[in-house]
């Protein structure tokens, strides 16, 4: 949720396709940028764009109630990313 500065996570059903149990996973600082697009890697870790910060983030599971903690913090020359993925001969 972009304008609220925080990345959201939902349990998904998947027999009915439907999203439960919301929570926050994720708050951006008021200081930085705000979240753009994202993905998750094998490991489970979510990286997320950070547009006005000119980073891109890496958050893992493993805080309380599933909550992520900053992982990894990576600089790039622009100062608005967006729409992580990967890509490689394994990606």
């Amino acid at each position: 949720d972009s304008p609220r500065r925080r990345v959201e996570a939902y349990d998904f059903d998947v027999d009915t396709g439907l999203l439960r149990n919301g929570r926050v996973f994720a708050r951006m600082p008021t200081e930085s940028g705000v979240p753009d697009g994202m993905c998750v890697d094998e490991v489970g870790g979510v990286w997320v764009c950070v547009w006005d910060a000119g980073t891109v983030v890496r958050y893992l599971p493993d805080g309380e109630g599933n909550a992520g903690t900053l992982d990894r913090t990576i600089e790039f020359p622009c100062a608005r990313p967006t729409s992580a993925c990967f890509g490689g001969i394994e990606g």
